[in-house]
């Protein structure tokens, strides 16, 4: 009987989450709404999916090179294909409208992160409760600012990854799952052909949670575990990830270049959790007050065991100040 009732919740939860994706991408649809593209290249995201797509259409599933930007670039020798991929497969549902296929994308990337969020409410019997945080971690202001004022394509769909990834390496470490260090190793993968700056973010976030889990837990392995499958996740894709360390993407500059490009990813703490500062520019990075009260309330009355996500929490918004970044 409760296992019947855990499957009606679960199958509940999926129809709900696919019912409410589509109502989102109708919305946006109807709406005619589409990312600003604040100091961005959104267009630029669109115009490599736009390419992509009719290659394929000529036999070409690979495109090198373009002549139609710059004076010729390589569209995908430095920067991770997965995302434009997807992107791709929704603008032949559309008829090669690329537009349109943007709406079912973010349809599609809602319904993703909620299927992670899925994992954490059948781990702690409490779906209901998933659902929630899955729409709350989505709808959150800075994902809201990839989303709608920068339209980068490749972040929106690290926005859905984020949730599986840190289930799997919850599993592995709290649970001490061995099993899980198989897909912790697929979605790091999946993360990495997506986006090589996010990636490296996230592994850095991994191995501080494993750190502080660590030190609170007393013990070691596990944490070790998962740092080496995800740094064997990295050497797995390096067909791709090489051209992005040593040409020309973001992880190649010099280290002017990268303070820089660090520095526009930071900001005053005081702004990052000004509730108004949206108001001004939507572009504007906000880490969000109700997180960080949420993370110092968890901090102080958590447990041991949970305690560890609230202080790596804290480390990463202290990390994303302009005093500590600069």
């Amino acid at each position: 009987m409760v296992k019947q009732e855990r499957k009606g919740r679960t199958v509940l939860f999926i129809i709900t989450a696919l019912t409410v994706s589509v109502a989102f991408s109708f919305y946006l649809y109807r709406s005619g709404s589409f990312p600003k593209g604040i100091d961005t290249d959104t267009f630029g995201h669109l115009f490599k999916s736009n390419y992509l797509y009719h290659s394929i259409r000529q036999g070409v599933w690979y495109p090198i090179y373009t002549e139609y930007w710059y004076n010729g670039m390589e569209l995908f020798r430095y920067w991770p294909p997965l995302s434009y991929y997807i992107l791709t497969g929704f603008q032949f549902c559309t008829g090669g409208d690329v537009m349109h296929a943007f709406y079912i994308y973010t349809g599609f990337v809602l319904f993703v992160n909620m299927m992670g969020w899925l994992l954490f409410g059948r781990r702690e019997k409490r779906e209901g409760l998933a659902f929630v945080m899955g729409l709350l971690f989505f709808f959150c202001p800075d994902n809201l600012r990839i989303l709608f004022a920068e339209g980068n394509v490749p972040r929106i769909l690290i926005t859905a990854l984020l949730p599986w990834l840190f289930y799997f390496l919850w599993e592995v470490i709290a649970y001490k799952k061995r099993k899980m260090l198989i897909p912790l190793a697929v979605c790091m993968c999946v993360i990495t052909v997506t986006h090589f700056m996010i990636a490296a973010m996230a592994g850095v976030s991994a191995f501080l949670f494993c750190v502080v889990y660590g030190l609170a837990d007393r013990k070691w392995r596990p944490g070790m575990s998962a740092v080496i499958d995800l740094l064997l996740s990295y050497l797995v894709t390096g067909v791709f990830l090489l051209p992005g360390l040593t040409g020309g993407g973001i992880l190649s500059q010099n280290s002017e270049a990268s303070v820089s490009t660090i520095s526009q990813w930071a900001q005053d703490a005081a702004r990052s959790l000004n509730p108004f500062i949206r108001y001004e520019d939507l572009s504007q990075f906000y880490f969000g007050a109700a997180i960080f009260v949420i993370i110092v309330l968890g901090m102080v009355a958590a447990n041991k065991d949970t305690a560890a996500g609230f202080v790596t929490a804290f480390l990463i918004f202290i990390s994303t100040t302009t005093t500590v970044s600069t």
